[in-house]
């Protein structure tokens, strides 16, 4: 897939001290205006060594945008980027039996040895019956 697009503006944005963030403003070839963002990396001089782009299916775009001037026309193509880099399509969530289970089957419980409070109660006045007698 071809597309034309014209950069109307450009707007530099620095993050860090090696970062820095750029905005494109783009008319399609149909009319659509568009804002493409990418984060730029800076050298010594602030200059800008590389341009990534923040949404990935806007690298083809963001790197024909990095060679390209304010008031250009450029033309991408995005066939190789699309058929090396398929977009994944994400099916809703089926609907459920709408009921759930609110308590757990008593076949499905641990058994093992557990300590609760009444335990603890009744072991210590056990042991103080035990000391009471032992003296």
């Amino acid at each position: 897939m071809r597309k034309i697009f014209t950069i109307k503006n450009s707007n530099f944005k620095e993050i860090s001290k090696d970062k820095g963030a750029i905005d494109f403003l783009l008319v399609d070839d149909t009319g659509e205006k568009r804002t493409v963002s990418a984060i730029a990396k800076l050298g010594r001089n602030k200059r800008i060594i590389s341009v990534n782009a923040i949404h990935k299916r806007e690298t083809p775009l963001v790197e024909a945008l990095a060679k390209a001037a304010v008031k250009d026309t450029i033309e991408v193509d995005f066939t190789g980027f699309n058929n090396a880099h398929p977009r994944v399509v994400r099916a809703p969530l089926g609907r459920t039996s709408g009921s759930f289970q609110k308590t757990i089957p008593e076949s499905q419980i641990v058994k093992g040895f557990s300590v609760t409070k009444q335990h603890l109660i009744l072991a210590s006045f056990f042991i103080m019956a035990l000391i009471i007698v032992a003296i």
